[in-house]
């Protein structure tokens, strides 16, 4: 009995420290990185003179080289489990690259730069989540992983704090405290590594061993990602450059008040994941998945509104279903998935596409109408948006199918 007692708290203390490192690492570089849009963001717009067309086309161009990497880097991993390790050298890569924002002279650097860090985050972000989720029992798998996206919500939240307080400082300076949160996040993510690298191979090798190699994505799998792709789709203005702009724009609006709008419907977002985090784990993932698309859904008519008000609850709606989608979804994938690691880099590039879709759209549009056609719209998005239920009932459909036997 001493024995098997010891052993147990072994393996927890083993589970304890990657999972720690882990929220830690969420946070810090989620910091690291949301620090730095807004003001890569504003300089790009007002100083390098970018329309907001470009401005989207800069975001666009870093999502569409994470969902390629992503997508290679979860293959490899399923392969070989080793190369789980490059998830460290790819995050350190991106402070370098964040301190060579301020020598760039027109916004051709910007994009090239941002391909270089979408390269970076789709061979580190995806890995970082993988391992986390094998080291977590299934049944709290869903939660564990929706505190690990909080950590980013909330480190999302502070930077936009932190952003209003540091507006004035040179770009230098911003930039370089971005920098530094790179290379300690990096760090963090090799002392996670080290310890859960023993538990994660043996987990997705005994689960899946002659297996996993052979069998394509199942029809779930597959819906799952397509479920991925709308959700991201319909709540891309929310994310990245073009939200603070729009809603400055739209609304007339200092830059300090867009980003309190962006900090507080995040906080709405990450609370109310966490309880649909739970019904995952209690009731029902289907359930949970297609409810997060839902809200999706109803915050379009809300954002196109021209009202304050309005947009906040639009803001806040999309908050909630694409943070309740992110987690659950890669729950599903490693605990239902034969493909965990290629599930997961695979929704990581769906979910890219379909931000990096949605924000070309949108950037092209708002470009064309600026703020003359918002009434226009919002009355077409109330008439669309019962349309936009049919896909979702056809992913319940599809995935229901796939879930019963599970």
């Amino acid at each position: 009995m001493e024995r098997l007692s010891a052993m147990l708290n072994k393996n927890m203390t083993v589970k304890f420290i990657p999972t720690t490192m882990y929220f830690v690492v969420a946070f810090t570089g989620t910091l690291a990185f949301r620090l730095s849009i807004p003001v890569i963001a504003f300089y790009t717009r007002d100083i390098l003179g970018a329309t907001s067309f470009i401005i989207t086309l800069i975001f666009i161009s870093f999502m569409a080289s994470r969902a390629l990497t992503a997508s290679i880097t979860g293959y490899v991993v399923d392969k070989l489990p080793r190369a789980i390790f490059i998830a460290p050298i790819a995050m350190f890569i991106n402070a370098p690259i964040t301190y060579l924002y301020s020598l760039s002279s027109s916004w051709l650097d910007i994009v090239v730069l941002r391909i270089i860090q979408g390269i970076c985050s789709g061979a580190s972000w995806p890995l970082v989540q993988l391992s986390l989720a094998q080291v977590t029992p299934r049944n709290i798998r869903g939660r564990i992983l929706s505190i690990y996206f909080i950590m980013g919500s909330i480190a999302a939240i502070i930077a936009n704090a932190i952003y209003i307080l540091i507006i004035d400082y040179p770009l230098t300076i911003k930039l370089t405290i971005s920098s530094i949160l790179f290379t300690l996040t990096s760090i963090l993510i090799l002392l996670g590594l080290i310890p859960s690298y023993r538990l994660v191979h043996r987990d997705v090798e005994t689960r899946y061993r002659g297996v996993r190699t052979r069998s394509p994505l199942s029809s779930s799998d597959l819906s799952v990602i397509i479920g991925g792709f709308i959700c991201s789709f319909l709540t891309s203005i929310t994310m990245g450059d073009i939200a603070y702009i729009y809603i400055s724009e739209t609304l007339g609006v200092n830059k300090a008040l867009a980003a309190q709008v962006v900090m507080y419907s995040g906080i709405v977002g990450f609370i109310c994941s966490y309880f649909i985090s739970w019904y995952a784990d209690r009731v029902s993932t289907i359930n949970a998945l297609n409810l997060a698309i839902t809200l999706a859904i109803t915050s379009i008519p809300l954002i196109s509104i021209k009202s304050f008000s309005a947009i906040i609850l639009g803001f806040s709606l999309a908050g909630i279903g694409i943070k309740s989608f992110t987690p659950i979804s890669r729950r599903y994938f490693t605990t239902y998935s034969k493909t965990p690691a290629t599930g997961i880099g695979l929704i990581n590039a769906s979910s890219n596409i379909g931000t990096s879709g949605g924000q070309l759209v949108f950037g092209y549009i708002y470009d064309l109408t600026k703020g003359l056609a918002l009434s226009l719209n919002s009355i077409l998005c109330f008439i669309l948006s019962p349309l936009m239920l049919l896909p979702v009932a056809l992913i319940y459909t599809i995935i229901y199918s796939g879930f019963r036997s599970k």
